[in-house]
């Protein structure tokens, strides 16, 4: 049996519809019936009182899925907050610029472990960079072959004195950083501190000042090549996302703008209402599965978490049956499937099946629309 007040499919000992709540009795109740063939006119079977439970019943639904995007949008909001919080640090920097500091208030800040300016001006004592001897390579790779195609020399490391620490910086290759050397603050790779180590270690004068390299570098990269940078974007397009989704719905709460209001008079529904009372018959009388829709003799339908879609059969003037050949270096691998659907105005529904379904879904189509052209394409 089915609910007259929101058509959920109900046990027949059931006095309870588990979906809306409402007390369930035989007069309430509709037995389930045949797949219906034809777009037949909605009976006169329903009662004046059903009428009235259900034919709000697509506003319900378009509501509900309308109120679910404005609490995602509320969600979003706050997870943006909370990044774009997280990330004040990185903010203020991109906003402000560098600041200049010397070599001991950066070493100072460094060994305190709390560097608020990751974005520093560093003023460099004269002939006190040195070479580190390591750089930084993109390779292209041919990944048919496996071979180095290219090598590009990206920037190159050195070594300065600040205080009594030795802090690497990742400049231009083969420009010796002086002056003033503009950058950010970021971590030092492990497999580079243990490279400068043994390499300090295995000279003897040297061996004491392994432990003075400081877990840093000063990049030339600037603030865009941080992580922190794409962290930020993330919490920046969230913000849009979420603001955007909110807007709409505060704006629409009750979604007016939604596909089924503007097709129900071009369709030749008085109202929604008329259009619920005829989409509910329509469901009774049986569905069949397509993909992720659902099939009923006079509706094509889908009910997600966020949204519902619904696609009257008389507004469907073209349909046909997409073949698309794939292959990796020219040799094929097999094909995929899709019924394809038009709908007026402007509204087009591509399901992937396997062949034997869309085959089949297509004679099913082509008699409850034996108006609409249907066609075949590669």
């Amino acid at each position: 049996m089915y609910c007259k007040n929101c058509g959920n499919k109900i046990d027949n000992d059931t006095k309870f519809c588990a979906k809306c709540g409402v007390a369930v009795s035989n007069s309430h109740t509709v037995e389930s019936k045949d797949f219906i063939v034809g777009n037949s006119k909605p009976t006169s079977s329903i009662s004046e009182n059903t009428e009235r439970h259900s034919e709000s019943y697509i506003a319900k639904i378009i509501h509900a899925k309308s109120r679910r995007r404005l609490y995602f949008g509320y969600f979003l909001l706050a997870l943006a907050t909370i990044i774009l919080l997280y990330q004040y640090n990185y903010i203020s920097n991109l906003i402000s610029g560098p600041r200049s500091m010397s070599g001991i208030t950066l070493e100072n800040e460094l060994l305190s472990g709390s560097i608020k300016d990751i974005n520093i001006n560093l003023q460099l004592s004269p002939d006190s960079v040195y070479q580190a001897g390591y750089t930084h390579i993109t390779q292209t790779i041919n990944k048919n072959t496996n071979q180095v195609e290219s090598e590009t020399t990206d920037s190159e490391y050195y070594l300065t004195i600040i205080g009594r620490h030795v802090l690497v910086l990742e400049g231009a290759p083969n420009q010796m950083p002086n002056g003033n050397f503009e950058g950010v603050v970021d971590s030092l790779s492990s497999e580079l501190q243990s490279k400068l180590t043994a390499d300090f270690n295995g000279i003897p004068e040297l061996a004491g000042l392994s432990g003075s390299i400081l877990p840093y570098v000063i990049s030339n990269k600037g603030m865009v090549g941080l992580d922190a940078f794409w962290a930020f974007l993330f919490g920046i397009g969230l913000l849009c996302w979420g603001g955007f989704l909110t807007y709409k719905r505060m704006t629409d709460r009750a979604d007016k703008k939604h596909y089924a209001y503007q097709i129900a008079s071009l369709v030749g529904y008085h109202s929604i209402d008329d259009f619920s009372n005829d989409f509910i018959e329509a469901k009774q009388a049986g569905i069949e599965k397509i993909g992720g829709y659902t099939l009923s003799n006079k509706f094509l339908f889908q009910d997600n978490f966020f949204s519902f879609k619904v696609y009257p059969l008389s507004q469907m003037y073209w349909a046909y049956k997409k073949v698309v050949k794939k292959s990796v270096n020219f040799i094929p691998t097999g094909k995929d499937y899709e019924v394809v659907m038009h709908f007026k105005p402007k509204q087009t529904v591509s399901i992937k099946e396997s062949d034997e379904s869309v085959n089949k879904h297509l004679m099913l189509l082509i008699q409850l629309c034996p108006e609409a052209k249907f066609g075949y394409t590669k």
